[in-house]
């Protein structure tokens, strides 16, 4: 799921695919305080939104160690997903296709991958990877 499906779900916004005046677009003139305008299309706004919700899920490190990690096969990895085990202990999973997965160690909770929700299942795109 990319970061647009993301927000298109919070914002319960069904087609961003719209040839005039859409919530979409509405919703963007709210969070810009603008009034509503005709000067700009859809797909205009829509590009604003997505360099707008577009939060840095890993920092620099973390974005180097798992590229470094999935380089080797980074054109089978399906998706990256952060678990908790009893608030005890994490751990990142990657989910390959057609191939087993692979678990990291596990590290002690909020200290690494604090942009991972878990549970979720990341893209590499998603990531920034």
């Amino acid at each position: 799921m990319t970061n647009l499906d993301k927000l298109k779900q919070e914002l319960r916004i069904e087609d961003f695919e719209c040839g005039g005046d859409c919530a979409i677009c509405n919703a963007i003139h709210r969070i810009r305080k603008e009034e509503y305008c005709n000067s700009r299309n859809c797909t205009e706004c829509i590009e604003w939104l997505k360099q707008k919700y577009n939060p840095k899920i890993l920092d620099e490190k973390e974005k180097e160690y798992l590229g470094y990690i999935i380089r080797p096969f980074k054109d089978r990895v399906k998706s990256i997903s952060k678990f908790n085990i009893r608030n005890e202990k994490e751990y990142i999973a990657i989910e390959m296709i057609s191939d087993a997965n692979i678990l990291l160690p596990h590290f002690k909770p909020h200290t690494m991958y604090n942009g991972i929700k878990t549970g979720i299942k990341y893209t590499l795109e998603d990531l920034g990877i």
